[in-house]
């Protein structure tokens, strides 16, 4: 299934496809940010819902602001330290014998660590920085960029 919507007299369709932690967190906020000022556009049971919306996009924008000030603070010199530095520390830990529930809790912990600095990684070769929030739809390659994203021209 797919999503599609209008911003900014682009429709943007956002497919099936899987998407990266900051990636999904600025569609969804650019998704619902469009859904809330275009209320006649949505159903009504959207309508209805129109507070707890406003909410969820206030609470995403809150964690995005998390997530760019964490991503500005570091450089690509940095993230590459901080991986070794997981490595380092969770294999000293995993020799350690542990009961295997312990291990599986640390070993995802790692890697959801280590997806989030290769993703870092990845959005550092063409950005130095994230965009405040109040200006993410103003950045065509960042929303491009952002996950799966087909942009057809009307």
């Amino acid at each position: 299934m797919a999503v599609s919507g209008k911003y900014y007299g682009i429709d943007i369709v956002i497919g099936n496809s899987r998407q990266s932690g900051i990636a999904s967190l600025i569609l969804d906020i650019l998704v619902l940010k469009r859904r809330l000022q275009t209320p006649e556009d949505q159903s009504e049971y959207f309508r209805m819902g129109s507070q707890g919306h406003a909410r969820r996009l206030t609470q995403l924008m809150s964690q995005y602001n998390t997530v760019k000030d964490d991503f500005n603070s570091m450089t690509v010199d940095d993230i590459i330290e901080l991986r070794g530095e997981i490595c380092e520390k969770n294999h000293r830990v995993l020799v350690k014998s542990m009961p295997v529930i312990a291990r599986l809790i640390i070993e995802r912990t790692r890697e959801r660590n280590m997806e989030r600095l290769e993703e870092y990684v990845h959005v550092k070769s063409f950005r130095d920085e994230l965009p405040m929030v109040e200006v993410l739809g103003d950045d065509p390659e960042l929303v491009m960029w952002a996950g799966s994203i087909t942009i057809q021209l009307n």
